[in-house]
C-alpha cells in the first residue's frame, strides 16, 4: 500500500532485473502496466524528465523552462546525478539538483545518489546512496532514507520516478 495516500499500489514488471511500484491515486499518469504484469492499454509515453515547480528551484532560468533530469551517461562519474536545466537551446541555465543531500562516508565526501526503491516492503521510497560503484572501494557503504520534507523543499510536489 502507498505510504503517503494509503491506496493499493500497482507492481510492474517491465524488466526482468526491475519491479516498479506505481500509485494510481498519487501519480496523475497512468502505469504501462498493469498490476497484473499486462500491458496498459493506456499506456503512457516514456518519461525521462519531470517538470518542477518553479517555487522549489533557486536558479531559475528566465525563460521558466526548466526540467529537472538525471545524467544518463555510462562511465561518467556524475552518473545517476540530477539536475536542473533550460529546455530552450538559447539557455544555458545548469544547476545540480543535490545541493542539499548528505555527503556519503567517502573521503573526500561526495554526492550520493538519489534513488527510488523498487523493493516490494518498501517500494516507492526515495532513498541515498554512495554513489561509488557498489562491491567496490570507491563505495562507503552510505545509506539513508530521504525525508519528505528535504524531497518538497528541494522539488515541489512534482517530483515523480523519473529515474
Amino acid at each position: 500500500f502507498c505510504q503517503d495516500c494509503g491506496h493499493r499500489i500497482s507492481i510492474q514488471n517491465d524488466a526482468v532485473d526491475r519491479v516498479t511500484f506505481w500509485c494510481s491515486s498519487c501519480c496523475s499518469l497512468p502505469p504501462i502496466y498493469n498490476h497484473d504484469g499486462e500491458p496498459n492499454p493506456n499506456k503512457r509515453p516514456k518519461i525521462e524528465q519531470s517538470q518542477v515547480q518553479q517555487h522549489a528551484t533557486n536558479h531559475t532560468c528566465k525563460q521558466k523552462k526548466e526540467k529537472l533530469l538525471r545524467v544518463k551517461k555510462d562511465g561518467s562519474t556524475n552518473k545517476g546525478r540530477i539536475f536542473w536545466s533550460c529546455t530552450s537551446r538559447n539557455c544555458s541555465a545548469f544547476a545540480w539538483a543535490d545541493s542539499a543531500f548528505p555527503k556519503c562516508n567517502c573521503r573526500p565526501p561526495r554526492p550520493t545518489r538519489f534513488l527510488l526503491s523498487k523493493t516490494q516492503a518498501s517500494g516507492g521510497r526515495w532513498f541515498f546512496a554512495c554513489s561509488g560503484e557498489r562491491n567496490t572501494p570507491q563505495n562507503c557503504g552510505f545509506f539513508a532514507w530521504a525525508s519528505d520534507d528535504l524531497i518538497k523543499s528541494q522539488f515541489g510536489d512534482d517530483l515523480h520516478p523519473l529515474l
